[in-house]
């Protein structure tokens, strides 16, 4: 790797994308020891590895070697949920600093949904939606270094421009991400409350689940998440013989048979 780089030694390695199964592997291969080995002899200055699984993994091993960074998804929508904010939190109390990936979340929250960026624009202007994002990141305790996907010209200098002069994250700022993450959990595309009156389907789809993957498809935009999400059914949506009984039972009034057929649209 360094003859075909041309250097002589590597800034930063790490081992990309750890989690249960697979950093159980590397350290029985004895990967976790190479890297110190490698630092050792000069040809790596920092070690570190980047994280996709939950806080009780990372605690099993994150203390057995001397880690310079450990690359986390963070961002301010993943941080409201619970296992996120653990495992930053104990990388911290372990004095590791932290490399942030997917601060805008694969750029979902550079377009969120319609009403929290009308809250962003409102607050900071158009198109600041994605320097919201980074600059909370950025802001983080411990954070040393963000990862940003840029797809072009046009982004590298928002990016830029952001990091010269990012949004404060004051008293303000905190307001609004509150605003702007109400927003969010309360988008629905279909508002399923998944009180599952419609059930029993009499061709077996789980109603409200579907509702589920699609309103996640809508907010994220996700081909991959949108495939999982419908392995996951039992029976496929595009089983829907359009009989109508569930809509019947809907204190919603959700034209089921419609939105299903909206969803097979896609």
């Amino acid at each position: 790797q360094l003859t075909r780089c041309g250097v002589d030694f590597f800034d930063v390695y790490l081992l990309h994308g750890l989690d249960g199964e697979n950093a159980a592997f590397a350290e029985e291969q004895g990967c976790f020891a190479f890297l110190q080995e490698l630092q050792q002899t000069g040809k790596v200055r920092f070690t570190g590895f980047s994280f996709h699984d939950t806080v009780d993994v990372l605690e099993d091993f994150i203390g057995d070697y001397n880690w310079d960074f450990i690359q986390l998804q963070l961002n301010y929508y993943d941080m409201e949920r619970e296992d996120y904010k653990q495992q930053y939190e104990l990388v911290r109390s372990h004095n590791i600093p932290v490399a942030v990936m997917e601060p805008v979340r694969g750029g979902f929250l550079a377009h969120t949904v319609p009403d929290a960026q009308k809250i962003i624009a409102e607050n900071y202007g158009e198109n600041k939606s994605a320097a919201l994002a980074l600059s909370y990141v950025n802001n983080l305790d411990g954070v040393y270094i963000v990862l940003s996907g840029m797809s072009n010209m046009e982004q590298l200098k928002d990016n830029v421009n952001t990091f010269a002069n990012p949004v404060a994250m004051d008293e303000k700022a905190t307001k609004v991400l509150t605003d702007v993450m109400a927003a969010i959990n309360a988008f629905k595309v279909v508002d399923c409350t998944k009180c599952e009156y419609c059930l029993p389907c009499p061709v077996g789809i789980n109603i409200p689940k579907v509702f589920e993957v699609y309103n996640k498809y809508e907010m994220f935009k996700n081909e991959w998440g949108l495939k999982e999400g419908l392995k996951e059914l039992e029976v496929a949506p595009d089983a829907c013989i359009g009989c109508g009984v569930c809509a019947s039972h809907c204190p919603q009034a959700i034209a089921i048979p419609d939105r299903i057929a909206d969803f097979n649209n896609i």
